[in-house]
């Protein structure tokens, strides 16, 4: 009962404030229920471990209860699923917003500097290439500041869109690895507390009071 109040707590603590419009949050949160299982399994071994042996009137009632509340964790578990995937599906397209906006933004600095170069004369330009570190390319006589920059441009372009894919690539492996690990887990948690509300019958069943000779 400890462990259980324990978990209570922990839950409690998962749970609020809720954020429920937070695709993250409620991802995370998915998680969190999930890895808290095998001590909630734990404590329920505990608490119906001989069965009815031992018990009081007012114990009697509580494994009934818990019996019935074993049912209803069961269907919350199974419900986290679809949960999960509507988060994971959210955080995904959240990710496309974001690293779309970067990527256009970066592009849209680079268009600019490619503008800017039609009226920049050749000492500007190869000020702009010695602050970006290309003092040695400027050197070579068989290539003009302003091609040099384009070059660099052209070059700073091809590496920013492949680590924007590279980088959403990575993060949305790492979101479905952790949203597919939940939900496999969600729903070995939801069969394993309906298998246990069915061999605790014997908590649900009511005995009748002994009539006093």
């Amino acid at each position: 009962y400890s462990l259980l109040l324990m978990i209570a707590m922990d839950w409690f603590d998962t749970l609020f404030p809720p954020r429920f419009l937070n695709s993250t949050w409620e991802l995370e949160t998915v998680g969190a229920l999930v890895e808290g299982v095998p001590l909630l399994m734990f404590a329920a071994f505990l608490i119906f471990y001989g069965e009815g042996v031992y018990r009081n009137r007012l114990e009697q009632i509580l494994v009934r209860i818990l019996s019935q509340a074993c049912l209803l964790v069961a269907i919350c578990f199974f419900l986290l699923i679809p949960v999960a995937a509507n988060s994971t599906i959210r955080i995904n397209q959240e990710l496309d917003q974001q690293v779309g906006d970067g990527f256009a933004q970066q592009m849209a600095q680079i268009d600019q500097l490619e503008e800017q170069l039609e009226q920049a004369s050749n000492t500007e330009i190869v000020a702009i290439l010695e602050s970006q570190g290309l003092q040695e390319i400027e050197d070579a006589p068989s290539v003009a500041p302003k091609e040099q920059l384009l070059e660099y441009l052209t070059a700073t372009r091809k590496e920013i869109r492949q680590e924007t894919s590279t980088i959403k690539s990575r993060r949305k492996r790492s979101t479905l690895k952790s949203a597919f690990k939940w939900a496999v887990g969600a729903i070995i948690s939801s069969f394993t507390f309906g298998y246990i509300w069915k061999l605790t019958q014997w908590a649900r069943v009511v005995k009748p009071k002994k009539l006093r000779p």
